[in-house]
């Protein structure tokens, strides 16, 4: 009995080497870490760029100041531009065309903007301006959220509002036709 016991603990699993294949399945390949490296870097990044991005649009109020009889300048133009997360010069040319407003930009680097105005209530002109802007270039129809971004493809004449928070997709009106 004791020759029995004796084998019984002699064939434990360490005496034997058991193959199951999983060597080669958890090695690392090279390159592996590079790229969880990469990604990670990528992914903070991208929460850098969102961060602080919400998914309403806060105009700042415009400042307005009577420049003569005929002109008005809006002092916090590129402010307003900023807050949209909008190219300065694509705000102007709506500004023109839509609100049919004689305007340049003004000021150091442009900061500013000078427009042909006569008479008054200026700054609710500018508003209602403002707002229909908002409606048609930054605000996505489907989540309503102010996260997107503007894209021009390749030939320049079609411009797409891509939304960041849900990835809807629209066509715009290019400035050109308004």
């Amino acid at each position: 009995e004791n020759d029995e016991k004796d084998r019984s603990d002699s064939d434990s699993d360490d005496d034997y080497d058991y193959d199951y294949g999983y060597d080669d399945t958890f090695k690392e390949e090279e390159g592996d870490e590079e790229r969880r490296v990469w990604f990670l870097e990528e992914l903070a990044e991208q929460k850098e760029e969102d961060h602080g991005l919400s998914s309403r649009v806060s105009v700042p109020v415009p400042d307005v100041e009577r420049e003569g009889r005929s002109h008005v300048r809006v002092k916090n133009f590129s402010v307003i531009a900023e807050a949209f997360r909008r190219d300065p010069n694509h705000l102007l040319t709506f500004l023109a065309r839509e609100g049919g407003l004689s305007c340049a930009r003004a000021g150091e680097k442009g900061s500013s903007l000078r427009v042909r105005w006569r008479g008054g209530s200026f700054e609710a002109r500018l508003s209602k301006i403002l707002r229909r802007y908002a409606i048609a270039f930054i605000t996505c129809r489907e989540c309503k959220s102010a996260r997107t971004e503007l894209l021009r493809a390749s030939g320049g004449h079609k411009t797409e509002l891509l939304c960041r928070q849900c990835n809807a997709r629209r066509f715009v009106p290019c400035l050109s036709q308004i």
